[in-house]
């Protein structure tokens, strides 16, 4: 459900931001020596004035921070001394950045020009926003990897945002900022106030699933997650996490469950479990079958049964 906003609808004067605003961008890296020049070389291009860049690395074990080091010397690097997974790096990387408001993009993201500058412009004018997602391409092509990201996936997309895969001459998008369920993880800009005050992200997730809990529980906080289609970034997807693995099969099942315990209503746990999971198994159980290896369904079966249970380890 999309609905286009006022700027000056419901603002609350205590979440004010000045004109002049304290920016930074934070990317979150794991053994992305190989892309991460790309990314970085975008993030400094901004037709931003003033904004810090932090280079957050999630304890890769290849020669990232050397990298760094070397070919970006104006990049403040922050090193984890283990690897937290996504949530628990995004969570690091996230409070690391000592600024009111920081966009998040991960290493295999090219950000445009002119997406920091929209960002920020967006959430002066709606001050009640928490966390701002953007239009999001697949990496060298026109078509939408993610834009205005729903509860559930929707049939006609086979996924849970607004023209999936499709290209905007294909599909209807909001040309103004409108609320969403949820920002996708791969890059947005959350206000540090919202971040804080809703905890930050939750480390156990380790991976999948974070971003969901994390929004819902800036929504919690009185906070609005807005979609602004003038913040475009090529994604290049799947590049840090291998798809159809034990840990892929475990952690959505597990995590989607753990979402739905903690958020939903009664209505949505309903739609949840007799629509949503019964078409990600059998997702999971045809590729499986495809590709003669059954991994990701023992990953799948854990999930489920930790996730029932409430097991977040």
């Amino acid at each position: 459900m999309t609905e286009t906003l006022s700027s000056n609808s419901s603002v609350s004067n205590d979440r004010y931001i000045p004109k002049m605003v304290s920016v930074s961008i934070v990317i979150l890296n794991y053994n992305g020596e190989k892309i991460i020049g790309e990314c970085l070389k975008a993030v400094f291009d901004q037709d931003y004035e003033d904004y810090r860049v932090y280079f957050a690395d999630n304890a890769s074990t290849d020669n990232s921070v050397k990298f760094v080091k070397k070919h970006f010397p104006k990049a403040i690097i922050k090193v984890a001394e283990k690897n937290k997974g996504v949530s628990g790096g995004t969570d690091f990387a996230i409070r690391s950045a000592e600024t009111d408001l920081v966009g998040f993009v991960s290493n295999d993201v090219i950000i445009s020009k002119s997406w920091l500058r929209e960002m920020v412009d967006t959430m002066e004018k709606y001050p009640k926003a928490g966390i701002i997602g953007g239009l999001n391409y697949f990496y060298g092509s026109d078509r939408i990897f993610s834009s205005v990201c729903t509860r559930f996936v929707d049939l006609r997309y086979k996924n849970r945002t607004i023209g999936y895969n499709l290209t905007p001459k294909q599909v209807r998008l909001p040309k103004k900022p409108v609320r969403m369920d949820i920002a996708n993880g791969c890059c947005y800009m959350v206000r540090k106030q919202a971040f804080m005050e809703a905890g930050g992200f939750d480390k156990k997730f380790f991976c999948y699933y974070d971003d969901d809990d994390f929004s819902y529980k800036v929504k919690k906080k009185g906070y609005e997650i807005l979609f602004q289609h003038k913040a475009v970034a090529h994604h290049k997807d799947a590049v840090t996490l291998k798809k159809f693995t034990y840990s892929l099969g475990y952690h959505c099942f597990r995590n989607r469950i753990t979402v739905g315990r903690r958020h939903y209503d009664p209505l949505s746990n309903i739609i949840l479990y007799f629509y949503e999971l019964p078409l990600h198994f059998f997702y999971n159980l045809s590729a499986a079958i495809r590709k003669n290896d059954f991994e990701v369904m023992k990953g799948t079966f854990k999930g489920i049964s930790d996730g029932l249970s409430g097991r977040l380890k």
